[in-house]
């Protein structure tokens, strides 16, 4: 499964989701990240259904390199989740200079290998 298959199973992708913890193997490549994505609806009448969240554990192999901003570097306390808003590169209008199959998340871009 790619990447991109997971985030399609969520009903938001990674839209809005929240980091926690992030632990990468740099041995097997491999990075698993620990969050909280937002599975609400905006249309949903109660603010609970539009701001649910649910536990989620990500797992990423065939790491190339990983960038996360630290927590207190855009005014984020240090005790904060940095929030997420994922999608592929080339949905950016503005495209920040990393490989071309990179994966840009607000705070976050990874770079993995194809297949």
């Amino acid at each position: 499964m790619t990447l991109d298959d997971g985030v399609a199973e969520l009903p938001n992708g990674l839209h809005d989701a929240l980091l926690r913890t992030l632990t990468i193997d740099f041995v097997a490549r491999r990075a698993t990240f620990t969050m909280r994505a937002w599975v609400g609806k905006a249309d949903a009448e109660t603010i609970a259904e539009r701001e649910a969240y649910r536990p989620l554990t990500l797992s990423v192999s065939g790491l190339l390199w990983c960038i996360v901003e630290p927590p207190g570097n855009d005014g984020i306390a240090a005790t904060e989740e940095l929030w997420i808003d994922g999608g592929p590169l080339t949905d950016l209008q503005s495209r920040p200079s990393v490989p071309q199959h990179s994966v840009c998340e607000c705070d976050v871009v990874l770079a993995m290998r194809e297949g």
